[in-house]
């Protein structure tokens, strides 16, 4: 009996807090991106990102691109990564193109619109097809990072 009463409170929270989430996101609106934009991980995306995301756009002045790699949004994985649904409730990193980002002047501009907007997790890829990649997200210390010829370099700022 005691199994059926945990089972089923579970259940409860799940349809509660998924519910709730998704209900939430549902009345969000943004400028720049549609929810068709992140799929199934929509109902999961972190808010705060989500309009951080927006901003950035709005403040870089061209298109940005969600990746379309199946890891680019959510995962469900054993990871500490900010991607892991499952290991913070929500989905608290993307990764984007930002059009126009290719040169090393672009990518600092990149990198300081994305600090000035409040992203906290910030990564800058020049080895990514089509062009450089930004990885942004919401942690709680400051990191970032570069990935260049499939090498990284990691600075944080204490």
């Amino acid at each position: 009996m005691g199994y059926k009463k945990i089972a089923l409170g579970g259940f409860f929270f799940l349809l509660f807090y998924g519910g709730y989430r998704t209900v939430k996101n549902e009345l969000l609106e943004l400028k720049y991106f549609s929810r068709s934009e992140f799929g199934i991980w929509w109902p999961l995306m972190s808010q705060d990102l989500l309009l951080k995301l927006d901003a950035f756009r709005e403040k870089w002045g061209a298109p940005v691109v969600i990746t379309s790699h199946p890891d680019g949004l959510g995962r469900e994985d054993e990871s500490g990564s900010m991607h892991n649904v499952l290991k913070w409730g929500e989905v608290r990193a993307v990764d984007v193109f930002p059009q126009g980002m290719d040169t090393l002047s672009d990518r600092q501009r990149a990198f300081n619109i994305a600090k000035e907007v409040g992203l906290t997790g910030i990564g800058l890829y020049t080895d990514t097809k089509p062009s450089n990649m930004m990885h942004l997200d919401n942690r709680d210390d400051f990191l970032y990072w570069t990935r260049v010829n499939g090498k990284y370099n990691y600075w944080s700022v204490l």
